[in-house]
């Protein structure tokens, strides 16, 4: 069943459109990020989960959106 869903992913973002592949990638990251917030003891503590969340964080300066 998961193969199936890997290689769904797999083909829209190797066929899929620009928009297509912004959203995998950010789903991608969510997933990650969540995982490792349950299964990951750094998270546990408030000033490094604090640190990374605000790193994938818009910001209100443009200049630090465009580098990271």
């Amino acid at each position: 069943m998961f193969a199936s869903i890997w290689d769904d992913v797999k083909k829209q973002f190797s066929y899929g459109n620009m928009v297509t592949r912004i959203i995998l990638v950010n789903v991608g990251a969510f997933i990650l990020i969540n995982l490792l917030m349950i299964f990951g003891g750094g998270f546990r503590d408030p000033i490094i989960k604090d640190q990374i969340l605000g790193f994938f964080a818009v910001s209100k300066d443009l200049w630090t959106d465009l580098t990271r």
